[in-house]
């Protein structure tokens, strides 16, 4: 079995909390004076044993309650086997800064970002698990997604003022993802933002794939000069 959030596998420590209780109040002690106290020593052996039963299913309840909701955000599945496991971890990096928004002859480049991601989608098997990832690294891309939900979330990709660099990139993935993991960048790889050699220094074992998207003209406009036929 394995576990889309382990690091959830962490607040498992929250166990020791009934336990220090279930401890604490066993030192506890009260002294209650009485001026005859046969009826109490014949009591006190069976109250004794039936309050220690007692106190032990309450800190057996407490314990696989915790357990059960630091589990069930863990989000634990089993693995399909019969496919290559480094194929259920797919990381989709769409850059959409501003630059993002430049139009070329098959339409603005951020648009056309989200067709090859979306194709990369349709051309995997239903049991991976995605990680989308654009500029605004936002919380919600820090959790895998099915296809559906990566679908989803594609579409609804707008334009962010935010620059990532390569490294930003890298970084993130190493993060939020497992290491056997093919990672995708969709990016127009601005100058000032790029950097190769840190995709040329991975190991060897990791699956990057770039794909560059560009204008086939320069846009900007400039004046050089201006006249008029005829003096005014």
């Amino acid at each position: 079995m394995s576990y889309q959030n382990p690091q959830i596998l962490y607040f498992l420590f929250a166990i020791a909390i009934p336990i220090f209780i279930h401890l604490f109040n066993l030192r506890k002690h009260k002294v209650v004076y009485f001026s005859n106290i046969t009826f109490l020593k014949e009591i006190k052996s069976d109250k004794k044993k039936r309050n220690t039963l007692k106190q032990l299913l309450i800190l057996l309840s407490r314990i696989l309650a915790i357990s059960a909701i630091v589990f069930a955000f863990a989000n634990p599945y089993i693995p399909n086997n019969s496919e290559d496991i480094s194929t259920n971890n797919t990381v989709i990096y769409i850059d959409n800064s501003f630059s993002m928004d430049n139009v070329s002859e098959k339409g603005r480049l951020l648009d056309i970002a989200k067709e090859n991601a979306l194709e990369i989608l349709n051309s995997s098997n239903k049991t991976n698990q995605f990680w989308i990832l654009t500029n605004n690294f936002s919380a919600t891309e820090n959790y895998p997604k099915n296809k559906k939900e990566s679908e989803e979330f594609i579409l609804n990709i707008k334009s962010s003022s935010e620059i990532r660099s390569t490294d930003n990139i890298l970084d993130k993935t190493k993060s939020i993802s497992p290491e056997d993991n093919t990672l995708y960048i969709i990016s127009d790889f601005q100058k000032s933002s790029t950097n190769l050699d840190a995709i040329q220094s991975l190991d060897s074992n990791k699956s990057v794939i770039i794909i560059p998207l560009s204008i086939n003209a320069n846009t900007n406009i400039s004046v050089d000069s201006c006249y008029l036929n005829s003096p005014i």
